[in-house]
């Protein structure tokens, strides 16, 4: 039996596989780029962050002026907000416990700073982390409770609400108070 020499020389061949290999990139390329222009990253749609900043610093000064009424407007209706010691839930629900706490702590500052706000923008909710501080006089001394929390936004009927927000108090200082929460 007699070998039948190959009638493409080497270095054709290499010409041949580097043709097809760039014909089998351009038919590819396009159907990846097409895939790739429907899918949406999550982003930091600017206004909308700085709708949800501005919102949670109108948080704060109801807080700080005592209007509580104005943050039912900034929560949602079902609203869920939770704490290691209690989980509080609805609107309703979140005002008075604001207002129980205030009665509590008649000196109470408390402060939310947002580090982050996300938002995808095909979908109508937002993700808000960031840091907490409360202080107040309890038994004459100074206490001060900081932690982290993290958001949920909700965008119903062209307004952001908050939805859900989990608070964890991650340092305490004031030595009777902190030592009775252990």
């Amino acid at each position: 039996m007699a070998v039948v020499p190959n009638p493409i020389p080497v270095a054709a061949a290499r010409v041949v596989r580097a043709r097809l290999g760039r014909l089998l990139c351009a038919l590819v390329l396009p159907f990846a780029l097409a895939a790739c222009a429907h899918f949406t990253w999550p982003t930091k749609a600017k206004g909308e962050t700085t709708d949800i900043r501005a919102l949670r610093h109108q948080f704060n000064e109801f807080v700080a002026l005592r209007k509580f009424g104005g943050l039912g407007g900034l929560v949602s209706e079902d609203v869920q907000l939770i704490e290691p010691a209690r989980t509080t839930s609805g609107r309703k629900n979140l005002v008075r416990a604001y207002e129980a706490l205030v009665q509590k702590r008649p000196d109470l500052l408390l402060d939310f700073t947002p580090d982050a706000v996300e938002r995808n923008p095909r979908w109508a909710f937002a993700a808000e982390r960031g840091r907490w501080s409360q202080s107040w006089q309890e038994q004459g001394e100074p206490v001060e409770v900081r932690g982290t929390y993290y958001a949920l936004w909700k965008r119903r009927d062209g307004r952001w609400r908050i939805d859900a927000q989990v608070m964890t108090p991650v340092s305490c200082k004031g030595a009777r108070y902190c030592k009775s929460q252990e």
